[in-house]
């Protein structure tokens, strides 16, 4: 939108967007302008996004920040604190699977160490961020978290020494899925467990998990990152470099609630919800398959879950889960092969895109090519650190957000990804409006809102087991289609979840070989129009 901006710049050409999403032109001069006018008019829906986030990110910085700042002067030494609205989803979830393992569990080496310095270092850790000495209740029908001074008595370093071991690698294994099988206690806590593994005489370090109520991916980094520096600090006596934290996951819960119901939230919310309501209008694929709305599902899976229990003494937000049950699924794993990757990474330096926009780009175009549906909703997951002062803090931030794609077949593959980097910044900024919500506010079921889920991570190591296709009937239909891309430095394993109401296997398989395919034909014709992709490659799935 870059460029159409700069073209409308030098035919003298004025453009703006008004409060109501209306885009104006002023035209000065008499210049030839049809051509552009006409590329406005095939644009307008993106240019409109395009000014609207770019205006938004002006203004909205200081009214956000604000409003933290408010956020900070009513909070006050108390007993119990706002839960978002993830946090609340998840600690009820605990009502309906008493075994309920949602772990984010990772390794940090910590050579040359001893069990003490590592002792001090995790304890510290503990004490610098509240959500880790956090449990949740429920008070006044309202689900709430409650800080403590300390961690729970009940929490201990686990020490497991492997120096004499034989077996040390199945062993390390089982101790690794022992924590990300864990159930926790979200009312008594702890709600993370730590243990100490000793491989060898240089090689030490720690298995840390903590369950997703109070993590998430980028939580788990800034573990990673602390305890190395905390590791160096009383060690070594280097400067700790660790930032100060001005703000806490309860803050951020107090700020979210804050800003849903502050003007600059409720227009973001609208707009939200505009651009999800202009997509579903285009969907052509929509017909009898969605037939159960957000209420009429989350109650047939309330009378599952509760049976003939009274719900009056339940919390209110019993409303705002869903998914308790998730449709039947089944379970996929494929890779992009070495050769493929360089093709990617080849594609992603000619098109100046990232992997993930690449990968985002052609299975949407796949999905297109099997149903000719030019709407296409993708869900993905978004760190929900949107301002400055959150980064450094430890919670589940991250929220998927709803990108709302439009698959046209007169555009390249480069004005294509423009399309969806532009769609990725504008939709950033609603991460905080969790797609729950959405789904509540719609009344839309989940299969309606966002069919496919695209999530994407960085592995910086080879993958050294088998690359080869695996099929599994167990898996889960939370969406109905679902795919985990994890890139390692000879491959990107695609782990893909399906529903198996919407897919067959044999249609999940098509649909990966179909991708792989559009790679090799991208490296051939980079500039190529989506309308003459797959010609030589024409398969009807459905």
């Amino acid at each position: 939108m870059e460029e159409l901006l700069l073209k409308l710049y030098e035919k003298n050409i004025q453009v703006s967007v008004d409060n109501n999403y209306k885009l104006n032109l002023k035209i000065n001069g008499n210049n030839d302008i049809k051509d552009i006018i006409e590329e406005v008019k095939i644009n307008k829906q993106l240019l409109i996004d395009y000014i609207h986030s770019i205006n938004a990110k002006k203004s909205d910085t200081s009214n956000s920040s604000d409003i933290l700042k408010e956020t900070l002067s009513q909070i006050k030494l108390q007993e119990t604190y706002d839960a978002t609205p993830q946090q609340k989803s998840e600690f009820l979830r605990r009502f309906f699977t008493k075994k309920y393992a949602f772990n984010i569990v990772f390794t940090v080496q910590l050579p040359g160490s001893d069990n003490e310095i590592i002792r001090k270092v995790i304890y510290k850790l503990i004490e610098r961020h509240e959500i880790l000495r956090t449990t949740f209740l429920i008070k006044d029908k309202e689900i709430r978290q409650k800080v403590h001074p300390e961690i729970s008595d009940d929490f201990e370093i686990e020490y497991i020494n492997l120096t004499q071991s034989d077996n040390k690698d199945e062993i390390l294994f089982e101790e690794f899925q022992d924590l990300k099988s864990n159930v926790f206690d979200f009312e008594n806590g702890p709600i993370i467990a730590v243990k100490i593994i000793e491989y060898n005489a240089d090689n030490k370090g720690v298995i840390f998990s903590m369950h997703h109520l109070i993590s998430d991916i980028v939580s788990a980094d800034i573990i990673k990152k602390e305890i190395s520096l905390l590791y160096n600090y009383f060690t070594k006596k280097d400067q700790q470099h660790l930032p100060e934290l001005k703000f806490q996951s309860k803050e951020y819960a107090s700020w979210v609630y804050n800003y849903i119901k502050s003007p600059s939230g409720k227009n973001k919310i609208n707009r939200y919800k505009e651009k999800i309501l202009n997509s579903l209008k285009q969907d052509s694929a929509i017909n009898s398959n969605h037939k159960d709305s957000y209420t009429t599902k989350l109650e047939k899976e309330l009378n599952i879950a509760l049976g003939k229990k009274d719900r009056k003494d339940l919390p209110d937000v019993f409303g705002d889960i869903y998914n308790i049950y998730p449709d039947p699924g089944a379970f996929y794993q494929n890779f992009i092969e070495e050769g493929r990757v360089k093709k990617l990474n080849k594609l992603a330096t000619i098109y100046q895109s990232s992997i993930f926009n690449m990968l985002i780009a052609i299975f949407a175009i796949t999905f297109y090519n099997k149903n000719k549906n030019k709407s296409v909703r993708i869900a993905t997951l978004h760190s929900g650190r949107l301002l400055q002062e959150f980064e450094n803090i430890i919670g589940w931030f991250a929220s998927e957000i709803i990108l709302c794609l439009s698959v046209k077949e007169d555009l390249s593959i480069r004005k294509f990804l423009e399309n969806i980097s532009d769609t990725l910044l504008e939709t950033s900024q609603y991460s905080f409006y969790p797609y729950e919500k959405i789904m509540h506010d719609l009344d839309l079921n989940l299969d309606t809102l966002a069919p496919i889920f695209i999530n994407y991570q960085v592995q910086n190591e080879r993958y050294n087991m088998e690359i080869a296709p695996l099929h599994r009937s167990s898996g889960f239909g939370y969406f109905v289609f679902g795919c985990d891309f994890i890139q390692y430095d000879n491959c990107i394993k695609m782990m893909i979840n399906y529903n198996i109401n919407h897919f067959s296997g044999t249609e999940v398989q098509q649909l990966v070989e179909d991708c792989n395919l559009l790679i090799d034909q991208l490296v051939a014709q980079p500039e190529i129009l989506i309308n003459d992709l797959f010609v030589e490659h024409t398969t009807n799935l459905v």
